[in-house]
């Protein structure tokens, strides 16, 4: 059995590293983009957004819930953000500050 979860965990590892990688490399693209100076497109404005959320301290239930979010989350579309990233990248638009 332990065998087993060794392996299991490798390929997990594995699969994680391939990932890293794959963004690491398009890390390195997007340090070659200059961004625009033009006003962003991206809704809502950066500047109508509220960060007033930020100004309590998180309970351990709000840490729990995040948790089980970010669980849920990544085993449902991990690689979506990936690929999101990469068709980014390949579209040759050039990207402003906000984004």
């Amino acid at each position: 059995m332990t065998n087993h979860s060794n392996y299991v965990q490798n390929g997990h590892l594995s699969e994680e590293y391939k990932i890293r990688e794959i963004l690491r490399r398009k890390l390195k693209q997007l340090e070659n983009i200059a961004s625009v100076a033009t006003p962003s497109a991206t809704t809502p404005q950066i500047s109508s957004l509220s960060t007033s959320y930020l100004d309590h301290e998180p309970t351990a239930s709000d840490l729990n819930q995040r948790r089980q979010y970010q669980r849920r989350s990544s085993l449902d579309d991990g690689s979506s953000n990936v690929a999101q990233v990469a068709a980014a990248i390949e579209s040759g638009e050039p990207l402003d500050i906000d984004q």
